[in-house]
């Protein structure tokens, strides 16, 4: 049982206590949560309004876990239930992994395990034989239980008896008749309680059985039967059916203004008053603290810190410069493990040198028409200059010794080499005139001469290979070309 005390009427906790909670539960008891004086209970069906006051108290553990009581409601099971700052009972804390809660279950696999001998003060082991009817006793000098031989056990019955204890109540020990303890029948005196032997649980169980609150003397339900909302109201010499929607407001320390729905009482210092409770109305604590920029600013930066060229202030990082997907970005020395796809109109390398690995380049990728080539810029005007190109309309690789133009991607064959031969260049020494005792002969190098001849393959060094026109003939400038 909860540990109570018995304090002498209502109005000295009305005037003394700082009342948290009201409640009024269907059996005509008034209950109050204090701040810090615990759980009040007033019986409104005596006359003389006595209460009952229950507490916390370290050494009853089951007393009251807390003695500030915020709310007071009857649960599911139509249990009268607390609500404070901790549970009030174990019900309320989650079983951890090292202290467990106790139940029958565990403790009878545990008492399974254990045989007497096996207990800290028992000092006799497995017993056998020569232990048959020994009995266990107290051996003081020994400190420790013991098997003893007691004579005359069968049918001599005990000096042992049972007593009734304490100064009020009604003692169900009746008398002993030899080995017999009589007791008393516990007997249900009316139908209003139920006397039920739990023999599952090896209980006596106690309940209430058809009860209304229309049973006890001072209340009548039956003149004015209730409605839903209505509560019990002293008329004076009983208590009857009523609307108690202002009796709040009748207390002395309540003032409402402006009732509305999901409002709360709470105490000002001085009277109950209505409000809509928000974190303003609360004191902020040591642990769950209130929301501020600032607080949220000093979290994100303990979590960030800079690294080389990265500064981070007031939870804003930066690089010293703009990187928007729109900024100019600047970097030092930029190496780029996977592939790079750059898109734009205009793609500026400004180096001294350019190394390229790969050993083709592309040009005009994506498209199967137009000109394409490489222009060196010979001219003061930013574009211009001479392009090497391959010439798509003509089908030849050309080249445009000025007017040649990136800008506009335009460029023009020059008439002088579309219309030179081999010949004509400056380090050959072939006849203009070819004729037919030049066929098969091949171009090489003449040290002696220092120019390109026209010479016969069996005159040169290395393998001596017929040639065939069908062989060495030159592919057609739209025939595809093979490497070895």
């Amino acid at each position: 049982m909860i540990e109570q005390n018995e304090v002498s009427n209502l109005s000295k906790q009305l005037n003394e206590y700082q009342i948290m909670s009201i409640y009024v539960d269907s059996t005509s008891d008034l209950w109050l949560g204090t701040y810090n004086n615990g759980l009040v209970n007033c019986d409104l069906a005596d006359a003389k309004l006595d209460v009952t006051q229950y507490e916390s108290n370290d050494y009853n553990l089951k007393s009251l876990s807390n003695n500030l009581i915020h709310d007071i409601f009857k649960d599911a099971t139509g249990t009268v239930a607390l609500t404070s700052d901790i549970p009030s009972d174990t019900d309320g804390l989650t079983e951890g992994s090292s202290n467990l809660y106790y139940t029958d279950a565990r403790a009878d696999a545990r008492i399974a395990l254990a045989d007497l001998q096996d207990l800290a003060n028992v000092g006799f082991s497995t017993p056998g034989a020569n232990e048959n009817q020994k009995v266990v006793s107290w051996d003081n000098s020994a400190g420790t239980f013991v098997l003893s031989s007691v004579s005359g056990l069968s049918g001599s019955g005990e000096t042992n008896t049972a007593s009734n204890v304490g100064t009020a109540g009604v003692g169900v020990f009746k008398q002993k008749a030899g080995e017999d303890l009589e007791f008393k029948k516990i007997n249900a005196g009316s139908a209003k309680i139920t006397v039920t032997d739990d023999t599952s649980n090896n209980e006596v169980d106690i309940d209430f059985g058809t009860v209304s609150i229309d049973d006890l003397s001072d209340v009548d339900t039956t003149s004015s039967a209730p409605s839903s909302g209505q509560a019990l109201k002293w008329s004076g010499s009983t208590w009857e059916p009523g609307d108690a929607s202002s009796q709040v407001a009748q207390l002395t320390d309540v003032t409402l203004t402006s009732l509305a729905s999901g409002e709360f009482l709470q105490y000002n210092g001085s009277a109950w008053v209505n409000v809509v409770p928000d974190t303003d109305d609360i004191t902020e604590g040591t642990g769950q603290l209130f929301f501020t920029n600032a607080r949220v600013d000093t979290e994100i930066d303990s979590y960030l810190s800079g690294g080389t060229g990265v500064s981070v202030s007031s939870g804003a990082i930066s690089i010293g410069q703009a990187v928007a997907t729109t900024s100019d970005v600047t970097f030092n020395d930029l190496t780029v493990s996977g592939d790079l796809t750059v898109s734009g109109t205009t793609t500026n390398i400004n180096t001294t040198d350019l190394n390229i690995e790969d050993k083709f380049i592309l040009l005009n990728s994506g498209s199967a028409t137009g000109n394409s080539g490489i222009i060196a810029q010979n001219s003061a005007t930013n574009g211009l200059g001479t392009a090497l190109f391959f010439d798509d309309t003509a089908n030849i690789w050309s080249l445009d010794y000025a007017g040649a133009n990136a800008n506009t991607d335009v460029v023009a064959a020059d008439a002088r080499i579309a219309a030179a031969d081999i010949q004509d260049l400056n380090n050959t020494s072939i006849s203009a005139s070819l004729g037919s005792g030049d066929d098969q002969k091949v171009i090489s190098w003449d040290n002696t001469a220092g120019a390109f001849v026209l010479s016969s393959l069996s005159g040169l060094s290395g393998e001596n290979t017929g040639l065939s026109p069908e062989r060495n003939a030159r592919p057609a400038p739209n025939q595809a070309r093979h490497r070895p």
